[in-house]
């Protein structure tokens, strides 16, 4: 059976081959005529006299001409036989561009300049259920777009179309049947010549199941926790009813023994209910803002985190402008925490006699609260990852790995940011900007 491909290709060689025979006849051909016409029109002597002629001049002008016309048939003959390699080698091209294509796990789907589908691969077709001919021409928020999500998705597009790519993107796609398929899409554009955005290319991922199981999974281990909080609450009240003597005398060994269970019932209750916040900011809990007296609100910290530095020797030292602003909007309640973990952590991690600095300052817009520390600082290759959920540097072994993870997400749930600074040795300076 014959590849239609190389059909195509033989045909070309053909067709230039012909060309040229054919030059070559019309050549002879003119050769004859012209003879002819000189020997019976304008009578210049025997037709054969002028089948060669025996002026040598004629003979050459008509060589010449002859050649010319062969050389074109030739030159034709090049050019059709570049020509249909050219258009073989474009066909091969696109038919592997379209393989590959199909033949992807992704889907990807091809819009002009209006939005509009030009191309739509089998991924595509298998997720959304309509074939490449029932969307070719259709615009993508016309067909596949809930209402809320057309304005999102025409402002993505039309940042890709002002030539701000590549882009990232999560939204829901409506199928034949109604159903929502959550794709995430990585973007990118198609320059002409000019410079100018010829096409926007998409190329997505169904994630619906995988989001689906993500959900169901942290609601599973969210409700796991809360059931687990429950008696270990209830165990450390029983520990605590048993050092205190109330259940009866013991003796110094037994409340040796208790008490380690009660720091380890204290301590797996801390674990759980950090976890337990934690996932209510994974799903998305939102600040409850109201007028926060941002100084009255590090007056309180402080002099709870005095406690424990007093048994350390540790200075703490503060520093408020006058000019900085009583109040700020933000939850108070997440405020007091991210306040508290980042004071603990700086007593913690300072040693004996050491000094813990604390300051606000403001420009226009923004507050800056800084907690400095003489402390072991953090090491270089741990920098990168304080803020990571469960991750546990050196220098603390039995923390949950939550603290500073939780501390991040209540900054960014204000619009806000928060950075460290730090030298392994010489302490830490942790920096928490918020929107005033």
């Amino acid at each position: 059976m014959n590849n239609p491909d190389t059909r195509e290709k033989r045909s070309g060689n053909g067709a230039g081959g012909y060309l040229g025979v054919f030059g070559i006849v019309v050549a002879l051909i003119y050769w004859v005529l012209e003879s002819a016409i000189d020997a019976y029109i304008f009578q210049q002597g025997t037709f054969a006299s002028q089948i060669i002629p025996a002026d040598q001049d004629e003979i050459y002008m008509r060589f010449v001409i002859a050649s010319l016309i062969i050389s074109f048939a030739f030159y034709a003959r090049a050019v059709i036989i570049r020509r249909a390699f050219t258009e073989q080698a474009l066909l091969e091209e696109r038919n592997l561009i379209t393989s590959i294509l199909d033949t992807v796990g992704a889907l990807v789907v091809v819009l002009d300049t209006d939005g509009r589908i030009v191309n739509f691969n089998r991924a595509c077709e298998e997720v959304t259920g309509y074939s490449f001919d029932e969307v070719r021409g259709v615009h993508l928020w016309d067909r596949f777009l809930t209402e809320e999500e057309k304005g999102p998705v025409r402002e993505v597009f039309n940042k890709l179309k002002a030539g701000n790519f590549p882009s990232t993107f999560e939204n829901h796609i409506l199928t034949k049947y109604g159903e929502k398929r959550l794709i995430s899409w990585s973007n990118t554009a198609l320059l002409g010549h000019d410079g100018r955005v010829n096409f926007i290319i998409g190329t997505g991922l169904d994630i619906t199941e995988r989001k689906q199981m993500e959900t169901e999974r942290k609601f599973m281990l969210s409700m796991f926790a809360h059931d687990m909080k429950n008696p270990i609450i209830t165990s450390s009240g029983f520990l605590s009813r048993l050092l205190s003597g109330k259940a009866g005398p013991i003796d110094e060994k037994q409340i040796n023994y208790l008490q380690i269970l009660k720091e380890q019932f204290d301590m797996l209750e801390k674990l759980i209910t950090n976890f337990l916040e934690f996932t209510r900011f994974e799903a998305g809990r939102e600040p409850e803002k109201s007028p926060v007296d941002i100084k009255m609100a590090m007056y309180r910290n402080i002099e709870i985190a005095k406690m424990e530095a007093e048994k350390k020797g540790i200075k703490i030292l503060l520093d408020i402008p006058e000019d900085i602003p009583d109040t700020i909007e933000a939850d108070a309640v997440l405020l007091d925490r991210v306040m508290s973990n980042l004071l603990g952590n700086a007593v913690k991690f300072t040693p004996q006699d050491g000094t813990v600095s604390v300051s606000l300052s403001g420009g226009n817009e923004h507050i800056l609260f800084r907690v400095s520390d003489t402390g072991v600082g953090i090491p270089v290759k741990d920098l990168p990852h304080i803020f990571n959920p469960f991750y546990r540097g050196k220098r603390d072994s039995k923390g949950s790995g939550l603290g500073l993870a939780i501390v991040k997400k209540i900054v960014e749930s204000h619009n806000g940011k928060i950075w460290v600074e730090s030298e392994e040795g010489k302490g830490s300076t942790f920096n928490v900007m918020l929107p005033k």
